[in-house]
């Protein structure tokens, strides 16, 4: 019965996040999630001089956050970060001139495998700006087919990496997000095939129920 219980109060305990933003005096920071197509704040802190600040949330599985530091300066540009929070310690460091850019999350296993896979696809999207800047340079005006050939695979390419990161992540909530926010180039039956993939846990979970709801619209 011991077991039980402290193994019941493992399986409820949150989420302790300490931030420390260098360079930030003054501000709010609040932790947010996304419910019904609406952000809404589950912590918050004010920052007043003391830059290291702790936030808390109830976790029963990784979820994807929002990390929203309000710097009072009128200006929300690169002020919001997303992360994929986990039960247990985790922290995050950051820059006040460049929160997102700067950020440095620690604690999750599930967020560094985001950030590599994030990574991945921005390889892809630097291919593409390369391909586009040699199909307007004059230069390169008779190897246009050749040009949109490459596009085109590079884009086939992503996909295939997009549909192959989920399979192999059917445990994880990176699975299904990958699928939405990523996989607008995939077809129905594949999206289907990483859906049907998802171990019971994740079709559960708020972003498999988005997955399953894409699908049916």
């Amino acid at each position: 019965m011991l077991g039980a219980l402290v193994t019941a109060c493992q399986q409820n305990k949150g989420m302790n996040l300490q931030v420390e933003v260098q360079g930030l005096k003054k501000g709010m920071l609040y932790i947010e999630s996304i419910q019904d197509s609406l952000l809404v704040a589950l912590d918050s802190v004010e920052i007043r001089g003391d830059n290291q600040v702790e936030l808390n949330v109830a976790l029963d599985q990784p979820e994807m956050l929002y990390l929203h530091l309000d710097k009072n300066d009128e200006n929300d540009f690169n002020d919001r970060l997303l992360f994929f929070a986990e039960q247990g310690e985790m922290s995050i460091q950051s820059s006040r001139e460049a929160f997102e850019n700067d950020a440095f999350v620690i604690g999750s296993k599930t967020d560094s495998i985001y950030r590599i896979y994030r990574e991945v696809l921005t390889s892809f999207a630097k291919r593409d700006i390369e391909l586009f800047q040699l199909s307007i340079d004059p230069e390169y005006a008779t190897k246009l087919d050749s040009i949109s050939n490459l596009a085109t695979s590079n884009e086939r390419r992503k996909f295939v990496y997009v549909l192959n990161f989920a399979l192999n992540q059917n445990n994880s909530i990176l699975a299904p997000y990958s699928i939405i926010y990523d996989g607008d180039g995939l077809a129905p039956k594949w999206k289907d095939s990483v859906y049907q993939s998802l171990v019971d846990e994740i079709k559960n979970s708020p972003m498999g129920k988005s997955l399953k709801a894409l699908l049916s619209d």
